[in-house]
């Protein structure tokens, strides 16, 4: 099995959050574009309504991602300078039930079963 290093999480985390951005602007661009079906549609008030609540929701997928992304990018420049890895304590717990291993700095990733039954998981 291939292992993950921590820069590749955090280049996958990117593009989801980039691909998210994406749609909430093309969303919130196509709905804007069309109101004016919508209301004829839904009718005056419902339609409005339905409007407002769709964009809102395209605009959260537009704002959520650039928030990540800022805070992301913050860790990482922590992560590089070894300062986040210190406040981590060198381990991080997975929900998959994988086999404990470390990375290229000498930091321990394991399963949550390994880590929650085994006392002694991240003493080695």
């Amino acid at each position: 099995m291939k292992k993950t290093s921590i820069h590749q999480l955090y280049c996958f985390v990117m593009i989801s959050n980039i691909f998210g951005l994406i749609c909430g602007a093309v969303g919130s661009t196509v709905m804007i574009i069309n109101y004016e079906e919508f209301i004829r549609i839904f009718g005056k008030i419902l339609g409005i309504i339905f409007l407002i609540v769709i964009v809102g929701f395209f605009f959260t997928l537009i704002i959520f991602p650039i928030k990540q992304m800022l805070i992301l990018l913050k860790d990482y420049k922590l992560l590089k300078n070894k300062e986040l890895i210190s406040v981590l304590g060198k381990v991080i717990v997975v929900r998959n039930n994988i086999r404990k291993w470390k990375d290229e700095n000498g930091i321990l990733i394991l399963g949550l079963k390994e880590f929650l039954t085994c006392p002694d998981a991240i003493k080695s």
